[in-house]
């Protein structure tokens, strides 16, 4: 059996954080703001840096693409990071993701059950933004986080 390549942070587009709870409520109500998550002790903590383009993925029935943003802060001693989110107006469903030749191998999709952090690579971003609304966008604009200039 081969083994996997470890992930670089020039594989990573952007960082997945998962969560149960929804994103307004974490936000106390807010559509924007910023918020802590933990990360999983594993070689990917040391790779998340302040800048880095994140979402997060809410899990269970209604599981997806709730919110996007950037990191603020690296993990700390006790891997909490601090990200800067915005919650999307119209939540990215799996179901879309799974339709989406582009999207249905991203790691959050094939293992959902996996820690923090997942990460979805260039090209995956890239069919992400598509289904985004760019108005409510990355920070830092929408060819910073996926790489490609808007059309």
């Amino acid at each position: 059996m081969g083994r996997t390549a470890r992930l670089q942070r020039g594989d990573v587009a952007c960082w997945v954080l998962k969560t149960r709870t929804d994103p307004v409520e974490l936000l106390g109500g807010a559509r924007a703001g910023t918020l802590e998550r933990c990360l999983h002790r594993t070689y990917r903590a040391d790779l998340v840096r302040a800048g880095d383009a994140c979402l997060l993925w809410a899990s269970g029935a209604s599981a997806g693409v709730r919110a996007v943003g950037e990191v603020v802060t690296a993990a700390d001693a006790g891997l909490r990071v601090r990200v800067a989110v915005r919650v999307l107006e119209e939540p990215v469903p799996r179901a879309l993701l799974l339709a989406d030749p582009a999207l249905a191998r991203a790691e959050v999709v094939r293992v959902p059950v996996g820690g923090n952090p997942s990460y979805l690579d260039h090209r995956q971003l890239a069919a992400l933004a598509a289904h985004l609304d760019v108005e409510v966008g990355w920070p830092g604009g929408a060819e910073r986080a996926t790489g490609i200039e808007p059309a």
